[in-house]
């Protein structure tokens, strides 16, 4: 027997199908925003960017001198050093308002602890910070050129340039496990020359003009050569794939990605000087800041975008977008519709 509908219906029908299609997409979307710290072409001019993944720019907030940020997880806020005649650290919501600044932390090295809300800031004493600003250690004298949390027990692993080049070992209460002499130091000082495997603690580091692979215990696993000047490490935790910015003087530009034992896997030849390259964990992508543009790769090195409208991005951090319909729904609105 032949059904007769409303000529309504089928427009209502279609309606829903577009709805639970959108809605089903959305709760599988391995959806992030990104942060980027780009300094500015004059001197002591910084803009803090907040985009979508797809490159889509949502907010720009302009800062004084700054070269790096931390992502909060929890919120989505971004803690960032500035100096503009006072030194301080500036506290940003996701929404690209500056909740407070907190004065007298001179630095170009901060690391946040997502896990605990606790924010680690050098040089000179290593402070730690809780989400309110307050002091909550204060360790002894480093000259810090990075610091990278392990977020398994939220102890930090510290490039320490000072007298000799050490890499050191902090527990999350400022005591020092650890102190291992970097031979041939580190090579710039760059906040993001160290970094933590989350999965196993293995710690990852630039070291002249070698990469260098330790255990959480300080055990020596891997020492990679053929670099120029490796300004950048960044690790894929889903399979240890580590991926290094290879800076240098001359021309010969390059992103470099090792697999978990430090074996080359490619090196991407690059037109332009990187100053960073991060490895995305939300959604595969590698981003990688050159002079004048932002480039995102694929997981396996293919160049997806390049973004213009940059000077010198040297700091990138990712924001996951929280596990709930309405925070993706949100997500979908921003950046989904009418992108660039």
């Amino acid at each position: 027997m032949p059904l007769f509908y409303p000529k309504e219906l089928p427009c209502l029908y279609l309606a829903v199908l577009i709805t639970s299609m959108a809605l089903l997409s959305l709760s599988s979307m391995p959806a992030s925003y990104v942060w980027v710290m780009d300094k500015g072409a004059r001197l002591n001019q910084t803009y803090l960017v907040k985009m979508c993944s797809s490159g889509k720019r949502i907010l720009e907030v302009p800062l004084e001198w700054s070269t790096v940020l931390g992502v909060d997880q929890r919120d989505g806020s971004v803690w960032a050093p500035e100096s503009n005649g006072v030194d301080q650290i500036v506290h940003i919501d996701a929404n690209g308002k500056i909740l407070n600044r907190y004065i007298g932390y001179r630095t170009h090295v901060i690391a946040f602890d997502s896990n605990s809300g606790s924010l680690w800031v050098g040089s000179g004493p290593i402070v730690k910070l809780n989400s309110n600003g307050e002091s909550l250690r204060n360790t002894g004298f480093f000259y810090a050129q990075s610091i990278a949390v392990d977020p398994r027990d939220g102890s930090i692993w510290i490039a320490d340039g000072y007298p000799n080049g050490d890499l050191v070992h902090l527990n999350a209460n400022g005591i020092e496990l650890l102190r291992i002499n970097a031979d041939g130091g580190f090579y710039t000082d760059d906040p993001h020359q160290v970094v933590v495997d989350p999965g196993d603690g293995d710690v990852w580091y630039g070291n002249g003009i070698k990469i260098r692979k330790r255990t959480s215990t300080g055990r020596l696993l891997a020492t990679i050569g053929g670099f120029n000047e490796p300004v950048s490490v960044s690790i894929n935790p889903a399979n240890g794939d580590v991926w290094v910015a290879d800076y240098s003087i001359g021309t010969s530009w390059a992103v470099v990605r090792l697999d978990s034992d430090g074996k080359l896997i490619q090196r991407i030849s690059l037109d332009q000087p990187p100053h960073i390259a991060m490895f995305n964990p939300y959604d595969g992508t590698v981003w990688v800041g050159v002079d004048g543009a932002l480039l995102k790769l694929s997981e396996k090195g293919q160049v997806l975008e390049t973004l213009t409208g940059f000077t010198t991005p040297a700091s990138i951090g990712f924001m996951q977008i929280p596990d709930n319909l309405m925070a993706k729904l949100q997500y979908f609105i921003t950046c989904m519709s009418n992108q660039k």
